[in-house]
């Protein structure tokens, strides 16, 4: 891909390919001052007839991020900028071993979730106060805004949520949970402290593998066949219990190593 046009999907042309370095693309532009910017191939769909990748973010959102410096990739800002630190994106696998054909079906779905449905995570991480004015100024707004990403509630939660928003005049700062995320940084190394995690069934699948890279002391780890993101309204009894289950243990001294 060396060399091939690189164009935004607003339609601008972004640079050319300088190089690859796993999963990301080099990519060079400007005119008199040339820059580098590295981009998730996740974002990338090479066309090797027409020698062009066309991604699927655009010109702008690029030009924001990091710039290489002295020919370095800092992984972990790229990956902020991005979104794909929190969740929304398979981390980096390499290293791990062989994925299952499960672990394979979840990062597909990650991936699949970055493209499809990502955006609100970037605006509100890179720019909460821009959308901020424009939902506290607007009923209607905070409702489209929110009913997009919170569409498995139901309606009367869904209600009270943005209601909440809207008479306290909070939706400002709500999002800057996701900048401030942006800003802290990475742990040096796995944690420590102990960790459990609940799976339901209509929210993001957990890979293990890498949760166990990243985290030392997961003592417990359970999948349930109902509830989703929202688990709280959705699968309340079951939440509970694991959350129960979990710190009682804890208080008898009894989950204080990794499973």
């Amino acid at each position: 891909m060396v060399g091939y046009e690189v164009v935004g999907s607003d339609d601008h042309k972004v640079g050319k390919v300088a190089a690859v370095e796993g999963d990301l693309l080099i990519v060079e532009g400007g005119l008199l001052h040339k820059t580098r910017h590295a981009i998730p191939k996740t974002f990338a769909h090479p066309d090797d007839d027409e020698q062009v990748v066309r991604l699927t973010i655009s010109k702008d959102l690029v030009d924001d991020s990091p710039a290489l410096k002295n020919g370095d990739v800092d992984r972990h800002a790229v990956a902020e900028h991005y979104g794909l630190a929190e969740g929304y994106e398979a981390p980096e696998t390499e290293g791990l071993g062989e994925l299952t054909p499960d672990d394979r079906a979840a990062l597909d779905g990650l991936r699949q979730l970055q493209r499809d449905a990502g955006s609100y995570a970037h605006v509100q991480g890179q720019r909460p106060h821009t959308i901020g004015f424009a939902l506290t100024d607007s009923p209607i707004g905070l409702l489209a805004w929110n009913g997009e990403s919170m569409r498995d509630l139901d309606p009367e939660v869904l209600l009270t949520h943005v209601t909440i928003y809207w008479l306290t005049r909070t939706a400002t700062s709500a999002m800057r949970l996701y900048a401030e995320h942006r800003r802290q940084q990475p742990p040096a190394g796995p944690t420590s402290v102990p960790l459990a995690l609940a799976h339901f069934p209509h929210d993001i699948r957990p890979i293990r593998v890498c949760a166990e890279r990243d985290h030392a002391n997961i003592v417990s780890w359970h999948s349930y066949d109902r509830g989703g993101h929202y688990a709280a309204h959705q699968a309340p009894d079951l939440l509970v219990e694991d959350i129960r289950a979990f710190f009682g243990a804890r208080r008898r001294g009894g989950l204080g190593t990794a499973l």
